[in-house]
C-alpha cells in the first residue's frame, strides 16, 4: 500500500493526557467539548492526538483549508480522518502531490435507507440484486450479508469525495464506484483514483487515493 492507515477506538483515549491541546489545538479542544456525548468527545480528541503522532501535524497553525473546508498541512503528505460510534481513523499518503480521502463507518444490522440517495443508478440495480441474493462475486471476501456489502458501498463514495476535497458538494450519484469491487480504478473527470476497503473489527473502512 502506498498510504499509511491508523485507527484508535476510545477505550485506547480514556485515560490519555490531552492537555497539550489547549494551546496547540484550540479549535479542536473547543470543539471536542461541545459534544454530548462522551464517545463523540473522545473520538475528537483522538483525532487530534493521530493528527499529531502520525501525520506530524503538532499545531493547529500548521493547518489550512482548501474552499470546502477540507484540512491540509503545506509541506507535508496528503491525509484524511474519520470516524464512527467509537473508532477514528488516519490515512496518509506516502507519495508526494497524492491526494487521498477516508471514510468509515460501524456496520449496524440494517443499512440506512435514506443513504442510497447518493448511489448512481447502476449501483441501485446492483442493490436491488444483492438485497434478492446474498451471493455475489464481488464480495469473496465477505460473509455474505448485504447489510455489509452495502456499507461497503457507502465508504467507498465518501472516501472518494473525500480525496477529491468537495465532499457533498460534487454530485456523488454522477460516478459509480463499482470498477474497484474488481480492484480497478475508477475514473471521474479524466482523473483516475484507486479505493482500497476493509472490514476490521464491524467497521467498513475505505481509503481513496488518487494515481498522482
Amino acid at each position: 500500500m502506498d498510504f499509511q492507515l491508523e485507527t484508535l477506538h476510545v477505550s485506547q483515549i480514556r485515560g490519555m493526557d490531552f492537555s497539550w491541546m489547549k494551546e496547540a489545538m484550540p479549535e479542536r479542544w473547543k470543539k471536542a467539548h461541545r459534544f454530548l456525548r462522551e464517545e463523540d468527545r473522545l473520538l475528537c480528541l483522538g483525532a487530534g492526538f493521530l493528527l499529531k503522532r502520525f501525520a506530524g501535524i503538532n499545531s493547529e497553525k500548521g493547518l489550512s483549508f482548501n474552499e470546502y473546508g477540507k484540512p491540509f498541512a503545506p509541506g507535508k503528505k496528503a491525509f484524511s480522518i474519520s470516524h464512527s460510534f467509537e473508532l477514528c481513523a488516519i490515512a496518509i499518503s506516502d507519495r508526494e502531490g497524492a491526494k487521498i480521502g477516508l471514510d468509515i463507518e460501524k456496520m449496524e444490522e440494517a443499512f440506512p435507507e435514506e443513504a442510497k440517495m447518493i448511489f448512481t443508478s447502476e449501483e441501485k440495480e446492483w442493490v436491488t440484486a444483492l438485497e434478492k441474493d446474498n451471493s455475489t462475486a464481488f464480495f469473496k471476501d465477505f460473509s455474505g450479508n448485504s447489510s455489509e456489502c452495502f456499507y461497503r458501498l457507502w465508504t467507498m463514495k465518501e472516501s472518494v469525495l473525500k480525496a477529491m476535497g468537495q465532499g457533498f458538494n460534487f454530485e456523488p450519484a454522477s460516478f459509480s464506484v463499482l470498477p474497484a469491487f474488481s480492484k480497478k480504478d475508477i475514473k471521474i473527470n479524466g482523473e483516475n483514483w484507486r479505493i482500497e476497503a476493509f472490514e476490521r473489527d464491524g467497521y467498513s473502512i475505505s481509503v481513496c487515493i488518487s494515481d498522482k
